[in-house]
């Protein structure tokens, strides 16, 4: 999942400058038709001609597994990541009526909206505090990268770490990030600021992902999470309104970033009472699933 998922943070380092300088030289009406051909070059071929939607086409089961065998040694039964975890069914109104499901839907709710209201709102601030889009572009690239960068380590590390812990790590991280290119201006402080902020960017979705899975397995992962992200999704939806209204009354972005902050630290305290939940007892119908 992190490595197949920096596709998203490539894209901004290569097309976030690449639309800056388009936008210069000839506006969106240049810059809008160029980027929409790049999609349908690009994308429609490995969509259409690469992409597997099922490890079955390719005779394989998830994981990449070649037998119901190797799929169960992998993991011990008494684990989170274990069979009897992985392949129990939730229905979502099982899954609503635990802790974790709310603690998870809050917390990221929290983070998302101030996130996504970071980042839209990120070149107008860094044009004012840097002097040009340009090198407000250049900056947003650097957040790119950093979140390129971290998600890959992330990857790497995550299934041995206490992901509860793990994610409120990230989150706390993400908030000092931003309260600290508030406070220390400088082109060089800025720039390390914005990548610290970046490397956490990417971190946070696949945390989501993660911590859902080892919760409430892979069988029931779709209804679960489809949810959980929904209602992420509609708290990144509002998080740049909010910062756009508080910066219109007050006149600078001091005061809505550093709430957005504030909301992510109450996130990482949120985010800890997402606790795994005691396996079911391995039945023979589970066993033989």
């Amino acid at each position: 999942m992190s490595v197949s998922s920096t596709g998203v943070s490539w894209g901004g380092v290569i097309l976030a400058p690449l639309g800056a300088v388009l936008v210069e030289r000839g506006g969106l009406a240049l810059a809008t038709p160029v980027l929409g051909a790049l999609v349908l070059i690009v994308t429609l071929p490995i969509v259409l001609g690469v992409l597997v939607f099922d490890p079955r086409n390719v005779g394989l089961l998830p994981d990449g597994d070649k037998t119901e065998e190797e799929a169960r040694a992998k993991t011990p039964q008494n684990s989170a990541l274990g069979e009897a975890t992985q392949r129990r069914r939730w229905t979502l109104k099982q899954a609503m009526s635990t802790l974790p499901f709310w603690a998870i839907i809050i917390a990221f709710s929290l983070v998302l909206m101030a996130q996504t209201g970071f980042v839209i709102h990120q070149i107008a601030f860094l044009e004012e505090r840097l002097g040009s889009q340009s090198a407000a572009a250049r900056a947003l690239s650097i957040t790119a990268l950093g979140s390129i960068v971290a998600r890959l380590a992330m990857g790497m590390v995550a299934d041995q770490m206490d992901k509860c812990w793990l994610t409120a790590g990230v989150f706390v991280v993400q908030a000092v990030a931003v309260l600290l290119v508030l406070r220390v201006e400088g082109a060089w402080s800025t720039s390390f600021f914005i990548l610290l902020f970046g490397m956490t960017i990417g971190n946070v979705y696949m945390l989501q992902s993660l911590l859902v899975s080892e919760i409430y397995g892979v069988v029931s992962f779709g209804a679960v999470f489809g949810i959980i992200s929904m209602s992420g999704q509609m708290a990144s939806d509002f998080g740049p309104f909010v910062i756009g209204l508080l910066d219109d009354r007050t006149g600078s972005y001091t005061t809505s970033f550093t709430i957005t902050a504030t909301a992510t630290l109450i996130a990482a305290v949120v985010v800890l009472l997402a606790r795994p939940l005691p396996p079911p007892p391995l039945t023979e119908e589970t066993a033989s699933a």
